[in-house]
């Protein structure tokens, strides 16, 4: 799913849009550029990614808690 939103095919299949350095925009369902079953995969994708990141950030604090304990 990634590459067909972000890298598919401009007039088919992409939802994420670079638009110059350090900026992108993404179609809107409700303008009608993309259909609703289409925001519902975006919206996983980026529940997805969201979950990953609370993972990251957990696992850095938990290693970052064990040094600490281990330099006292």
């Amino acid at each position: 799913l990634w590459r067909t939103y972000f890298e598919g095919n401009k007039d088919t299949e992409r939802l994420y849009y670079e638009s110059g350095n350090d900026m992108a925009y993404i179609l809107d369902v409700n303008n009608k550029e993309y259909d609703y079953q289409m925001g519902v995969y975006y919206m996983d994708i980026i529940a997805e990614c969201e979950k990953l990141g609370d993972y990251v950030v957990n696992v850095v604090e938990a290693s970052s808690d064990i040094k600490e304990k281990k330099a006292s």
